[in-house]
């Protein structure tokens, strides 16, 4: 509690000095823009940049795709836990040395510029993370439970069934909290490139027209939204995942 008061304190405290130095003090610049001027463009932007439909679009691309991933990975292991089993993660290693632009132009080339392409791209990404997740908890996770629910007459078969998706869960809704912030950085970077759809287009736009000041706003606005989002998803966790292994 004292260490977030003497955070909350510490922003406080620059967002004060900002305000004086820039505001009041230092004359129209290009390294920071003044408070009334980023106030001023936060008002405009909800018409010029569409803001609201971008919010819209950028946040059910990243968490439509993450709730879905998830439901289709626990699916696949209450149906066939020992599916990723197989997995073999020294073979996967060295894709990442690949450089993430490439299989975001990739997609970029299939679709265009495709809200379902952005989606799509999203769903694969979100997938892939969780898979390599599964595929590294099967290895080390706990033959005890199993021991137990066979002693107590179920099959090898069934009791993986049962036990794995709900101890791989839990790990697999942490990796998603853990990577919140990667997917959204992937997700601004693919809609750059794409030039069009969500709030990684409106940064492009406001590149695109030298717009200084609404840099600083979209950029306020997408902090807001990640911070929100990772607060909610740490709420989830520990009201449905809060039980010890």
């Amino acid at each position: 509690m004292k260490k977030n008061y003497y955070g909350a304190k510490f922003i406080i405290t620059l967002l004060f000095v900002y305000l004086i130095l820039f505001e009041f003090i230092l004359p129209v610049n290009k390294v920071l823009p003044q408070p009334s001027q980023i106030l001023e463009s936060f008002a405009e932007s909800w018409n010029v940049y569409v803001m609201f439909q971008s919010i819209v679009s950028t946040t059910s691309v990243i968490y439509v795709s993450m709730l879905l991933a998830y439901l289709l990975i626990l699916g696949v292991l209450k149906i066939a836990p020992t599916l990723f089993a197989s997995v073999e993660l020294s073979s996967i290693k060295p894709m990442k040395y690949i450089p993430f632009i490439f299989p975001v132009l990739l997609f970029l080339f299939w679709f265009g510029a495709s809200i379902w392409g952005e989606f799509f791209f999203a769903f694969v990404l979100v997938s892939a993370l969780l898979k390599l997740e599964a595929a590294n908890r099967l290895k080390n996770i706990n033959r005890e439970y199993l021991d137990v629910a066979v002693n107590l007459g179920l099959s090898r078969h069934e009791a993986a069934k049962k036990i794995v998706p709900k101890i791989l869960g839990k790990h697999l809704y942490h990796e998603l909290a853990e990577k919140h912030y990667l997917i959204w950085m992937v997700i601004l970077f693919y809609e750059f490139a794409e030039k069009g759809n969500g709030l990684g287009g409106i940064y492009y736009r406001a590149l695109y027209y030298n717009d200084f000041v609404f840099l600083f706003v979209v950029t306020i606005i997408i902090t807001l939204l990640i911070w929100v989002g990772e607060k909610i998803l740490v709420v989830i966790e520990a009201k449905y995942f809060n039980w010890e292994e």
